[in-house]
């Protein structure tokens, strides 16, 4: 079992498809330990998101926390595997079991659950529930110090403050997420901050 699991961790690095098989197996042979099963589950969720497999996704991640309710390290992990998705409710039912088990502490694992849902609420259009979640992210994540969780902060806080008065913060938010680049190693990050000077500098004039 732990042979197949570990298969899988490898096959994923490389983006190779047969993760999802290796961790299938590893899942098929385990025992009864719900603990284990649970981050299994996670990390196939996350291979079936990379594929674009989001249904798939959304079903281990609420299998994970079904297996292991307590845990709130699978319970975080869970809901913020499926991002840039939210044609499914499936994705805030998960930000609010994570969030009854994650209670008061105060982590960087707990402000990627809040940026999460503060992200879910602005591209639903609810911007007044979305600011305050948003911003109590984004401090969280500053008092982690995790640049993981300041990312997902910052992407959230972009979308609240995507009105045109917003322009301010979101070029600042842009300089921010090409800094963290540096630090998280995701060159997707970088792309994300240009991409939201490009549209802030426009807004200002600033075409130089």
């Amino acid at each position: 079992m732990e042979a197949c699991a570990a298969a899988g961790v490898e096959a994923a690095q490389r983006l190779d498809p047969a993760a999802a098989d290796w961790y299938s197996q590893a899942l098929d042979l385990l025992d009864d330990a719900p603990g284990r099963r649970a981050e299994l589950l996670v990390a196939r969720a996350e291979v079936a998101f990379v594929e674009g497999r989001f249904g798939s996704a959304l079903d281990d991640c609420t299998a994970a926390m079904d297996a292991a309710p307590d845990r709130p390290d699978v319970a975080a992990a869970a809901a913020v595997v499926v991002r840039g998705y939210y044609n499914d409710p499936t994705v805030l039912h998960l930000c609010d079991r994570a969030e009854a088990v994650l209670g008061d502490e105060d982590s960087g694992r707990h402000a990627q659950v809040l940026a999460q849902r503060a992200f879910v609420l602005a591209q639903s259009g609810r911007i007044d529930e979305a600011e305050p979640v948003s911003r109590r992210a984004m401090e969280m994540a500053e008092r982690s110090g995790d640049p993981t969780a300041l990312v997902g902060a910052v992407h959230a806080r972009h979308q609240v403050a995507g009105v045109p008065e917003g322009v301010t913060e979101r070029l600042a938010l842009g300089n921010r997420m090409i800094e963290l680049a540096g630090l998280v190693g995701r060159f997707d990050t970088a792309m994300w901050g240009h991409l939201w000077r490009i549209d802030a500098a426009y807004q200002l004039g600033q075409l130089g």
